[in-house]
């Protein structure tokens, strides 16, 4: 074999190796309770409003708001026009 050809193996194999630690990283850091919230050890939010496959979440120790999709399971905290955290202001 080349070594243009390990070199690709050898990538590809880092590659393959670290989407499955980053695949096992996110199931077993978090999960959903029961009442509806995402968790995981760093973070406890509640859902707030869904609209087409987007949420809107906040912190529950926090207050901080994210915006979450559901496609992928990701969110962004959310600011205020000023720069600062959007902290939530309900109930």
């Amino acid at each position: 074999m080349s070594d243009f050809v390990k070199t690709i193996i050898i990538v590809v194999s880092i590659f393959l190796a670290a989407t499955a630690f980053a695949i096992v990283l996110v199931i077993c850091t978090g999960g959903f309770e029961a009442g509806g919230g995402l968790q995981s050890e760093y973070i406890q939010v509640v859902e707030y409003d869904n609209v087409r496959g987007r949420s809107i979440i906040y912190d529950k120790t926090t207050k901080v708001m994210y915006i979450s999709r559901s496609s992928d399971s990701s969110f962004t905290p959310l600011y205020n026009a000023d720069g600062t955290l959007r902290l939530w202001m309900g109930e």
